[in-house]
C-alpha cells in the first residue's frame, strides 16, 4: 500500500501527505500545539495591524513602526498581547479546520492539487468561522482596549469601561463580553459574521491555492537548478528537499491572498468593532480614507500574514511528517 503514496503526487512533483496516512493520535494534539506556538510568535502584529486599520487616517499613529514603539512605551511587551488568552481560545478550533481541510482534499481526489487546496481551504474556514467570530469580536476590542490610562488608542474602541476593570486581565475581557451582551445580546458576538465569512473563506482558500502554485514553481525551478551541468536527460524522479521548498512557498502564499482580500479585512474589523453595519461602515471608510482605505494596515497584515505562513509550515508539515503511520514512512523524504 505505500506505494499508493506515489500516485498522490502534489506541487513540484511532491507526494502530499494525505489524512489516511496519519496517525491521528499524534496529528490532531500536535497540530493544536503548534498552531498555539505560532500565535504566540505572531500575535503582535495582529494586534498592531488591529489598531492601524480601526483608525481614522493616521490620527493616533503615523505606521507600523510607530505604533509598535507607542504600544511598547505605553502598555510594555503585556500590552503587544492584549486579548491574546481570548483569541487562542480558537486553538479549540485549529482541529476543526485541520480535519475539514485535510478531509475535503482527501475527497476530492480526483482533481487537482491545487482545486483541492482551495476547496480544501475554503470549506476549513467556513467551519471554523462559527467558533472563531466571537473570540474575535472579543479579542479585537481588547487589542485596542490601551492599558495605559488616558492612552490614544482608547479612542478605537467604543468600549469604556472602568480603571478597576482595566487592571486586569480578566477585568477587561469581562468587561467587554458584559458591555457587548447589554448592548444586542448573544447577536453581538456575531457582528460581521457574514463579512468574516466573506473574508476568512476566501482568504484560506486562496492560501493554500497560492501554497500549491508556489511550490510547483519553485520546485520545478530547483529541480532545474540542480539538473544544471548533470550529463543526459532530467531525472523525473529527482526532487529537492521538501521543507525548503515549502517554507519558501508559504510566505509568498501568506502575502499574495493578505493583498487581495486586504479590503474586506478592513471592513469586517470596522463592523465588528464599530458596531456598525456595511453601508455604513463603508461610507464612513470612504469619508475618512477615500479609495486608500483598501491598503490600510496593509503592511502590517503583509508582515503578520507571511511570518504566520512561514511558521504555520514550518510546524504543519513537519508535524504531519513526524505522524505518519509506520507503512509510509519509508515513501515520504524530506
Amino acid at each position: 500500500m505505500p506505494s499508493a503514496v506515489k500516485d498522490q503526487s502534489g506541487p513540484g512533483g511532491f507526494p502530499v501527505i494525505e489524512l489516511y496516512q496519519l496517525d491521528k493520535r499524534k496529528f490532531f494534539p500536535l497540530s493544536t500545539v503548534g498552531s498555539l506556538t505560532v500565535q504566540v510568535v505572531t500575535y503582535p502584529l495582529t494586534l498592531l495591524r488591529t489598531r492601524l486599520q480601526l483608525q481614522e487616517g493616521h490620527k493616533v499613529y503615523r505606521g507600523l513602526l510607530h505604533c509598535f514603539r507607542t504600544v511598547l512605551g505605553q502598555e510594555g511587551v503585556q500590552g503587544l498581547y492584549a486579548g491574546f488568552w481570548v483569541k487562542n481560545f480558537q486553538v479549540l478550533s485549529s482541529v476543526m479546520y485541520a480535519y475539514t481541510y485535510e478531509r475535503v482534499r482527501e475527497d476530492t481526489r480526483g482533481m487537482s492539487p491545487t482545486m483541492r487546496s482551495f476547496l480544501g481551504g475554503g470549506c476549513a474556514s467556513l467551519v471554523s468561522q462559527t467558533v472563531l467570530v466571537p473570540l474575535d469580536v472579543v479579542s479585537q476590542h481588547l487589542q485596542v482596549l490601551s492599558r495605559a490610562p488616558g492612552a490614544s488608542s482608547r479612542t478605537l474602541t467604543p468600549i469604556c469601561i472602568s480603571e478597576a476593570e482595566a487592571s486586569t486581565a480578566p477585568g477587561r475581557a469581562l468587561a467587554v463580553v458584559r458591555t457587548l451582551y447589554r448592548r444586542n445580546g448573544v447577536a453581538a458576538f456575531y457582528k460581521g459574521y457574514v463579512i468574516s465569512i466573506a473574508h476568512f473563506v476566501p482568504n484560506s482558500a486562496l492560501w493554500w491555492a497560492f501554497y500549491n502554485f508556489y511550490c510547483d514553481a519553485i520546485g520545478r525551478a530547483a529541480v532545474a537548478l540542480m539538473s544544471v551541468g548533470q550529463p543526459g536527460p532530467q531525472d523525473p524522479q529527482q526532487l529537492p528537499p521538501r521543507l525548503p521548498v515549502q517554507l519558501a512557498s508559504a510566505p509568498l502564499s501568506g502575502m499574495s491572498s493578505g493583498l487581495i482580500t486586504n479590503p474586506i479585512d478592513v471592513v469586517r474589523v470596522r463592523m465588528q468593532v464599530e458596531g456598525l453595519d456595511l453601508p455604513s461602515t463603508l461610507r464612513r471608510l470612504w469619508t475618512e480614507e477615500g479609495a486608500a482605505f483598501v491598503v490600510k494596515g496593509l503592511s502590517a497584515r503583509l508582515l503578520q500574514s507571511s511570518l504566520f505562513s512561514f511558521f504555520i509550515i514550518l510546524s504543519y508539515e513537519p508535524i504531519k511528517r513526524f505522524s505518519l503511520k509506520d507503512e509510509y514512512k519509508s515513501s515520504i523524504s524530506w
